[in-house]
């Protein structure tokens, strides 16, 4: 019956992927674990660096003030309408330019007496600077005209270029801001921008209505001095008539009431009629833009949005004008480009104050039709009436004459007080909500946040170099290096670290369990309990880098003898494997020695040199001659333990080669290329077979992953 397994679910594979990126973070972890040093020294550097970087680096600190905004007052209306100034959108944006010209700016400069200060505010404030200055001396000049309007040019465009002005989500209050190096000038400066700005605006409401009351008091004086003609005119013709005034009055002045009052009316229209088409020919005639845009402001209220964008189009152009030429010159294309712009917006602003005129014009001609038609009905009614003599004809046209100034100076002069008590009156557009203050710490550069960025980008530098060494390190350091060539791994021997109390970079205590772990792996391997004879080469990869393997051997024999083997241990160097080893090989012969004394016999030891194969000196004789010698030995031992030369000498090894059963190989941890442990192995037919697996010595066990 053949079984069938269930597919492999998709938890199942995610598990798997899980568990493989978990193995690799704990691999790369261990990889920075490693390289500690590194990543310490990395994200030390980055902090100095960035230290001695914010030394240099000049703060910018910057205070705002808040500035809320109401509805213009419209000078010529009782009555606001917020159609006719257009939408807030406009009216904000319309604001904020207004802040950020040149006008406000040259106020800030003359308030704070900036212009003397303009070199001091560019002056670098970095370490450096401060020990350059203390050998540098500079004498005091004295400023020229030219020198001080050049320093007031710098400091405009030094206010210009630090100055943020922007809006408040969709709501009518304006934040302004200004940067600097120096906390105590920004907060000056801010201040004096929005006070500059609110005086401004002051200024520029007493302006309009300076020039309306002034048109007003020569207009009231003119209307005045003729109602006085006309009273004294009245006055006059009465005391030469003899006419006396009594509450009797004639029938034909309760008929000609009405008619008086509509004539009244008809030339109070005309006045004013007349008045505009005065005030538009003047002005047309003058041809100022600026004036013609205050008389559509002051105008009807039913004014098209249109002119309203137009005349917003024609200011913003002037103040990008004046803008432009400030900085480039009138030559510039662009300042030529904005000028036509502007004088084809003055052009239409003209058009549509004699579009105005013409309708002004039709209105005096309409108001003169009906007080025409008014005094032909006066004149007919006088006609009529019987029995008015042209005396009295002559008194009522005077009287008339006389009631039309008064009514027209009482219209004048009631619109110029109400323009005085909007002079004396504080209506302001704007007001600060958010004064300015000093800041106590600056917007660029944050100290801290940079402090932490740089140690923990130095960290991460150095430890992506760590990760890079490790990954780019070709030699023998664990198992998986082994293991990768086809060869058994069996252990580390610890080195003895230079820092006291530590060997191979852990404790005593653990340094001892990594070589009683290492030395039961060589047993297992070379089948410690096989009752056969067999012959055992301890070999190492690099003659060179052998530093321990007497002291192994030594102590593998003296394991072997512990099982109660009959151990000959043929040593390139007797003396060496019999005086004390160190660090934790030592430890281990001591502990041999103490352990169970008589339990185990010691292991014979004879010297390498009477066999010419381990003497450095083999020859073709001696090459013969040696499958005998280690066969007569292993027929009277239980075990030999040799300690062959490194696998370098090819040839010397292929001659020990039939004669041993086992071989160890013995590489030094983290000296010794992966490459070199294939290359030896291959170099020599018949030894991988043999090999009972390698052991890394001289391990510095604190960096093992």
């Amino acid at each position: 019956m053949e079984m069938k397994f269930p597919p492999l679910s998709g938890a199942g594979v995610r598990e798997g992927r899980a568990g493989n990126l978990r193995d690799e973070l704990y691999r790369l972890f261990g990889f920075v674990r490693r390289q500690i040093l590194l990543v310490a020294i990395g994200a030390g550097v980055a902090a100095v660096l960035a230290a001695i970087i914010l030394l240099n680096t000049v703060p910018t600190y910057r205070s705002q003030i808040r500035l809320l905004f109401s509805e213009p007052p419209n000078f010529m209306q009782a009555d606001r309408d917020r159609r006719a100034l257009g939408e807030a959108d406009e009216y904000i944006a319309t604001q904020i330019a207004l802040i950020e010209s040149r006008s406000i700016a040259e106020r800030v400069v003359k308030d704070l007496n900036l212009g003397a200060r303009v070199d001091e505010m560019h002056k670098s404030h970095g370490l450096l600077s401060s020990l350059s200055s203390l050998f540098s001396r500079s004498e005091p000049k004295t400023e020229t005209p030219q020198e001080a309007e050049s320093a007031d040019e710098r400091a405009i465009a030094y206010l210009q270029s630090n100055l943020a002005v922007f809006r408040i989500a969709r709501s009518y209050v304006i934040e302004i801001g200004f940067d600097s190096s120096d906390s105590t000038l920004a907060r000056e400066v801010a201040d004096a921008y929005g006070k500059a700005f609110l005086a401004d605006q002051v200024e520029g409401r007493l302006d309009g209505l300076s020039r309306i009351s002034k048109w007003l008091e020569v207009r009231i004086e003119e209307i005045g001095r003729g109602s006085r003609e006309a009273a004294e005119a009245v006055t006059r013709f009465r005391a030469e008539n003899g006419l006396v005034a009594a509450d009797g009055r004639l029938v034909t002045d309760q008929q000609l009431e009405g008619l008086n009052q509509q004539l009244i009316n008809a030339r109070a229209s005309v006045s004013a009629a007349q008045a505009q088409v005065e005030i538009y020919s003047a002005a047309i005639k003058d041809g100022n833009v600026q004036t013609l845009i205050g008389l559509r402001q002051r105008g009807s209220s039913n004014s098209a949005n249109s002119s309203s964008d137009i005349a917003s189009d024609y200011l913003l152009a002037a103040e990008r004008e004046r803008a432009v030429i400030a900085r480039w010159g009138a030559d510039n294309p662009q300042a030529k480009a904005i000028t036509a712009e502007k004088e084809r917006l003055a052009d239409q602003i003209r058009a549509e104050a004699r579009r105005t005129l013409d309708a002004y014009q039709a209105e005096l001609a309409r108001s003169q039709s009906e007080l025409a038609a008014i005094n032909k009905n006066v004149d007919a009614a006088t006609a009529k009436s019987e029995g008015v003599s042209s005396t009295m004809v002559q008194l009522r046209t005077l009287e008339q004459r006389a009631q039309s100034y008064q009514s027209l100076y009482q219209n004048y002069l009631d619109r110029y007080q109400e323009l005085i008590q909007q002079r004396s009156l504080p209506i302001d557009t704007a007001r600060i909500i958010t004064t300015a203050v000093q800041p106590d710490s600056p917007l660029f550069p944050k100290y801290k946040i940079v402090m932490a960025l740089s140690l923990v980008l130095g960290g991460a530098l150095g430890a992506a170099v760590g990760v890079g060494r490790e990954f780019f390190d070709r030699s023998l350091r664990g198992r998986a290096d082994v293991e990768a060539h086809g060869v058994p791994f069996l252990g580390f021997i610890p080195a003895l670290s230079q820092k006291a109390g530590l060997l191979g970079g852990v404790s005593p205590d653990k340094a001892d369990r990594i070589l009683d772990r290492t030395l039961q792996r060589l047993l297992v391997a070379t089948d410690a309990m096989r009752l056969e004879p067999m012959v055992i080469a301890i070999t190492p990869l690099e003659n060179d880098k052998a530093q321990n393997q007497s002291f192994i051997a030594k102590a593998y024999a003296d394991e072997l003898a512990k099982l109660g083997h009959e151990v000959l241990l043929i040593a390139r160097n007797p003396e060496r494997a019999s005086t004390p080893a160190a660090g934790a090989l030592a430890r281990h012969s001591a502990r041999s020695l103490v352990a169970e004394p008589g339990s185990h016999q010691n292991p014979t030891v004879i010297p390498a040199g009477n066999l010419p194969v381990l003497s450095q000196s083999a020859n073709r004789t001696g090459v013969q001659t040696l499958g005998s010698s280690v066969s007569g030995l292993s027929g009277r031992f239980d075990r030999v333990v040799i300690e062959s030369t490194s696998l370098e000498q090819a040839l010397h090894v292929s001659a020990l080669l039939p004669s041993v059963d086992r071989f160890i190989v013995l590489a030094r941890w983290g000296s010794i290329p992966r490459q070199s442990l294939t290359e030896a192995i291959r170099s020599v037919h018949g030894l991988r077979a043999k090999c009972s697996g390698v052991v890394l010595d001289e391990a510095d066990l604190s960096k093992v992953v």
